[in-house]
């Protein structure tokens, strides 16, 4: 969640999240490497505008562009552009209270179903699964997401189609706000006691 702006509806700003590598460390312990993926999220005031992806290089991978219409609070929808500006694929979204529970994805800019995504949320409003179907309504595979009291992520399960475990990881937040909100945190595959992934978070105005 951004700080409060309700005196500054058109600031602009940014939610950066870095995941870097994780490389042995001095005294047997361990520290951030490389970096492997980064993604920006840009908002005027509480509106989130887009959202763009980056490679490890730090090329960009694409750029999601959400859309509303004149009296909605949320995105309707977004379309995914690639590197080139083109645009691989175009998404509806349907709310409850608030809380988006479905999201359809289609070819390009036409009307052939991909996929769609159904979400589930606890009674704070965490999500707490998303579960993708191919264009037949067939369950392709569930994430399901733990948090703690502040609302941060801190386990993700995947399961295969058939509801079976395919990995889980954990993450140990290092480094919070005042507020509770993680900026730091690494994560761990499979129970394994080293971690594979450090995640770095920073605002920007």
């Amino acid at each position: 969640m951004l700080l409060n702006c309700t005196d500054k509806k058109d600031t602009p700003s940014s939610i950066i999240v870095e995941v870097y590598e994780v490389e042995p460390g001095a005294d047997s312990k361990y520290a951030k490497g490389q970096i492997k993926y980064m993604e920006q999220e840009n908002y005027v005031g509480d509106r989130l505008i887009n959202k763009t992806f980056y490679n490890e290089d730090q090329t960009l991978r694409g750029k999601e562009v959400y859309d509303y219409s004149e009296t909605s609070e949320h995105p309707t929808g977004s379309k995914f552009y690639g590197p080139e500006s083109n645009i691989l694929s175009n998404y509806t979204y349907k709310y409850q209270d608030s809380l988006k529970i479905e999201s359809r994805g289609f070819e390009g800019d036409g009307n052939e179903l991909l996929r769609i995504e159904g979400f589930k949320y606890d009674i704070k409003g965490n999500l707490v699964s998303k579960t993708i179907y191919n264009s037949f309504n067939q369950k392709q595979k569930t994430f399901l997401f733990g948090h703690d009291s502040f609302g941060n992520e801190v386990t993700m399960v995947l399961l295969n189609e058939n509801d079976d475990q395919i990995l889980s990881e954990k993450y140990e937040i290092v480094t919070r706000t005042k507020d509770g909100e993680w900026l730091e945190k690494w994560g761990y595959l499979d129970n394994n006691k080293t971690p594979v992934t450090f995640y770095h978070k920073r605002k920007s105005e």
